[in-house]
């Protein structure tokens, strides 16, 4: 074997770690891609029992979105700027 024979070979055995670190840093990347999804899933879902909870505990509150959700029932899509402010303003005042 010359030089240029041993040459090849470790151009050949580089070109294939590299090929299979490029395999190997996809694959990461796509587990992390689902962890950040499964981390944003876990944060809705904590933000969605903690409004679940206030809900149940504060009784006004609870009355105060469903007249809400009926005002936008009724109205539709084109609920007016002061309904909406309305809303916001009287959720504030129950937190």
């Amino acid at each position: 074997m010359n030089w240029e024979m041993i040459s090849a070979v470790g151009q050949m055995l580089g070109a294939i770690g590299v090929i299979i670190s490029i395999i190997y840093l996809a694959a990461q990347i796509r587990n992390q891609n689902k962890e950040s999804q499964r981390a944003a899933m876990n944060v809705l879902t904590t933000h969605w029992s903690d409004l679940n909870r206030s809900l149940v505990k504060k009784s006004r509150l609870g009355r105060a979105l469903a007249s809400c959700s009926a005002i936008v029932r009724r109205v539709g899509r084109r609920v007016e700027a002061k309904v909406w402010r309305a809303s916001g303003t009287f959720l504030a005042i129950c937190r």
